[in-house]
């Protein structure tokens, strides 16, 4: 059976696991970023913690197919022209490197499409060809409330709080507004939402639901279901496995 490794490189650490042809994660590890974080060493980090993986999955490298790798920037023919959270990256040339020290098939992509990827392989838009995806921040403010965390807010409105509660019903009406003006555009069969905000029980999800069909137009071409991405926090990591599986099975 092949196998095929994703790598998901985050701006404090670096993510990579083995994931079976089906999408199954069969071992992971996670290591941090130190303070060096120039390219050479954080590919150098990749490297060592792929090799990690695989030991740890017991499989045999003649097994592994191909290496995803996702990382926040632009990814042009295999090079991270610029990354967000590593300023000082130009130009660097990851899927060579990767390929000449590893020996295996390696494909880099841009962190948020392996997050989609994930929800469409083996997630929750699993069985629609037509989807977007949204990922909500975990940081609400208001002209009168300095940043805080949605996890503070929802505590928050658990205990009664009415302007805890006021803030969710306005985030759920703006997000349910946002997702009639996507749906006119696009046409999708579902909108997945992800991310920390996404997290935060069913009735925040249903909220948004009932937003949209307040602001809907009744005659939109097809119904749309708007559910919670379901990979959850390792999506980064299938999902580069995913390019991975599809440059593959494309050869």
């Amino acid at each position: 059976m092949r196998h095929y490794i994703g790598v998901d490189i985050g701006g404090t650490s670096v993510k990579c696991g083995v994931v079976s042809s089906e999408g199954v994660l069969l071992s992971r590890s996670q290591r941090k970023i130190e303070d060096d974080r120039s390219s050479d060493v954080v590919v150098g980090l990749c490297i060592a913690i792929v090799k990690e993986c695989v030991e740890e999955a017991g499989i045999s490298w003649s097994h592994i197919a191909g290496l995803g790798v996702g990382c926040p920037g632009q990814a042009s023919n295999g090079v991270l022209v610029a990354a967000a959270n590593f300023e000082t990256w130009k130009d660097v040339a990851l899927e060579r490197l990767l390929n000449e020290s590893l020996h295996i098939p390696c494909t880099l992509v841009n962190d948020a499409d392996a997050a989609v990827a994930a929800e469409h392989w083996v997630g929750t838009a699993s069985k629609v060809k037509n989807f977007i995806m949204l990922t909500l921040n975990t940081k609400l403010s208001d002209l009168k409330i300095d940043e805080i965390t949605a996890k503070q807010v929802f505590e928050t409105a658990a205990t009664g709080d009415s302007v805890a509660k006021e803030l969710i019903a306005e985030a759920a009406d703006y997000l349910g507004f946002a997702c009639v003006n996507f749906c006119r555009i696009l046409d999708p069969e579902l909108i997945v939402l992800s991310g920390g905000l996404a997290e935060n029980g069913e009735y925040f999800i249903q909220a948004i639901r009932d937003a949209y069909t307040k602001y809907t137009w009744t005659k939109l071409p097809n119904p749309v279901r708007i559910e919670k991405a379901s990979v959850g926090y390792d999506s980064g990591i299938i999902g580069a496995a995913a390019f991975a599986f599809k440059k593959k099975a494309e050869v």
